[in-house]
C-alpha cells in the first residue's frame, strides 16, 4: 500500500479489501510517536499480545495470516520500514529497526519464528578504527528474509544478513552474515550451513506424508 503518509495512521485492511483507518486491532497494541508514520494490517489475521511502535516517518505492513502471530514486538523508527508477507506464524519475537535511518526489515510469505527470536538491522553502538575514528559498523541495507523459512527458538539475526528461500534456522544460531542457497539448514554461533537439499513443513512428523 503506498500514500503520501500526512500523519500517523493505523489502516486495517479487510478480507473484502475495504479499508478502515484507525480501527482497533484485537490482540494488538499499536503505538505512534511523533508524526508521519503507518501501520497496516491486513485481514484475516490473529494476534495475541503483540506491539508495534512507530515512530518518525516510518512505516509497518503485515499481510493476512491462517496461523496466530503472538507477542511480536516491532520497533520502527526513523524512515525504517517492517513488511511481513502472507501466512507469517510467530510464538515470540523481536524485530528492532529504530537506530540509523531508511533501513528495512523483509520477511517472506509462509515464515514460521519459534519463541525468542531477534532480529536486528544494527549493532545499536559505534565500532570505530582507532587510526582515523573511521566507523567500522554502519549497517547497509536491514534484513531480508525469504519465503517459507523457519527460525528456530531464540535464534539471532543481525545487520544486513539476506536468508534465501525454503531455509532452517537452528535453534540458538547467531546469524551474522548473508546466504545465497537455498534448502539448507543452517546453525551455530555463527551461523553456517550444516545440512544441504532439506526443506519443512508445519505439520509435526506423525502426520506428514
Amino acid at each position: 500500500m503506498e500514500e503520501e503518509i500526512t500523519k500517523n495512521k493505523l489502516v486495517v485492511i479487510d478480507a473484502e479489501g475495504n479499508i478502515h483507518e484507525d480501527r482497533t486491532v484485537e490482540g494488538l497494541d499499536v503505538e505512534f510517536r511523533t508524526t508521519y508514520s503507518m501501520v497496516v494490517i491486513h485481514e484475516p489475521i490473529h494476534f495475541e499480545n503483540c506491539h508495534i511502535l512507530a515512530e518518525s516517518n516510518s512505516y509497518v505492513e503485515i499481510f493476512p495470516s491462517t496461523y496466530e502471530i503472538v507477542n511480536l514486538q516491532i520497533s520502527a523508527k526513523n524512515h525504517s520500514e517492517v513488511i511481513i508477507q502472507e501466512n507469517f506464524a510467530c510464538r515470540e519475537a523481536l524485530i528492532e529497526n529504530h537506530d540509523e535511518p531508511n533501513l528495512k526489515v523483509s520477511i517472506g510469505k509462509d515464515c514460521m519464528f519459534s519463541y525468542g527470536i531477534i532480529i536486528r538491522v544494527s549493532d545499536g553502538h559505534t565500532i570505530f578504527s582507532t587510526e582515523d575514528s573511521s566507523i567500522l559498523n554502519r549497517p547497509k541495507v536491514g534484513v531480508t528474509i525469504g519465503d517459507h523459512v523457519w527460525v528456530g527458538m531464540r535464534a539471532s539475526i543481525l545487520k544486513d544478513v539476506t536468508i534465501p528461500n525454503n531455509t532452517i534456522i537452528g535453534a540458538g544460531s547467531l546469524v551474522t552474515k548473508s546466504f545465497t542457497e537455498e534448502n539448507t539448514i543452517i546453525a551455530g554461533t555463527p551461523a553456517k550451513v550444516i545440512k544441504k537439499n532439506v526443506n519443512w513443513h508445519h505439520l509435526h512428523t506423525d502426520f506428514f506424508k
